[in-house]
């Protein structure tokens, strides 16, 4: 097929999915929330918006796909296991009925609908550089844990979670201001998160050094609250947008514009079978 065979397909594809948005509903409206945490380059603001002016990679191609199928929306940022409390209310009123930057879970399974990933990252074992200037040297798993790890409270951890005795905290800045004490000598964390919020002042950093985790990713989606009204159409109508806008190149195009890499670790930890 030519390329312009193909552009009028796609096009005629996208016609339909909007006619089904409007069918869905005329003038739908949905409560989307965030972290409390900023989760730079991905959603995040700046330090003493009022109000909070959302921004990043996820918020951007977001806007793009509510946008494109015709579905009005706010953002508020709150405590994560507040976010997913309210997704969990039967209440249709109760808030939360997107949530962006969440990863799949058969716990959340239960009250979500889950996009395919948006984006995937990698963790890593981030310390403070003074307490451990040699690093880590840790070879496996059970290496690491005679170590203090911590993480934040209602983050999902996966595997690490299991293999691990994860301390949890209110924040990230939380876990960071304690990295240097006797309460946290890990901080287990996508780094490339911290990274960037040095970069754009959203978090205070103490000297880090980190153990780039090998073999584990993360997974990303944008998730929908099963008791949204007709939700499963909905997941749908994003789903096929996000695919429109991956076959046209324009998450490739967020993806240069918010200079998406990874946080270069001086240890690995190859946990690949």
């Amino acid at each position: 097929m030519s390329r312009r065979g193909f552009a009028v397909v796609l096009w005629l594809c996208n016609l339909l999915w909007l006619n089904t948005a409007y069918a869905v509903s005329s003038k739908p409206f949905a409560h989307v929330c965030v972290d409390e945490n900023p989760w730079p380059p991905y959603t995040y603001w700046d330090a003493g918006d009022k109000p909070q002016a959302f921004k990043g990679y996820t918020v951007e191609l977001a806007t793009q796909v509510f946008k494109s199928i015709g579905l009005e929306y706010d953002i508020t940022a709150m405590p994560w296991t507040e976010v997913h409390k309210r997704a969990q209310n039967p209440d249709t009123q109760a808030g939360c009925d997107i949530i962006l930057d969440v990863s799949l879970t058969s716990e959340r399974q239960a009250y979500l609908l889950f996009t395919n990933p948006i984006y995937q990252l990698h963790y890593a074992l981030v310390y403070s550089s003074k307490r451990f200037p040699q690093g880590l040297r840790v070879k496996t798993l059970a290496d690491v844990n005679p170590y203090r790890v911590c993480g934040v409270e209602g983050y999902n951890y996966g595997y690490l979670a299991n293999q691990l005795t994860i301390i949890r905290m209110s924040s990230i800045q939380t876990v960071l201001n304690n990295l240097g004490t006797q309460y946290c000598d890990i901080f287990t964390v996508e780094a490339s998160v911290l990274k960037y919020g040095q970069k754009m002042g959203l978090y205070k950093l103490p000297a880090i050094g980190c153990t780039h985790v090998e073999g584990i990713t993360k997974s990303y989606r944008i998730g929908i609250a099963k008791r949204f009204p007709k939700a499963e159409q909905w997941i749908d109508l994003v789903q096929r947008q996000l695919d429109i806008l991956r076959s046209q190149g324009k998450i490739n195009e967020l993806i240069s514009a918010h200079d998406i890499a990874p946080m270069q670790c001086a240890e690995t930890l190859d946990l690949k079978p």
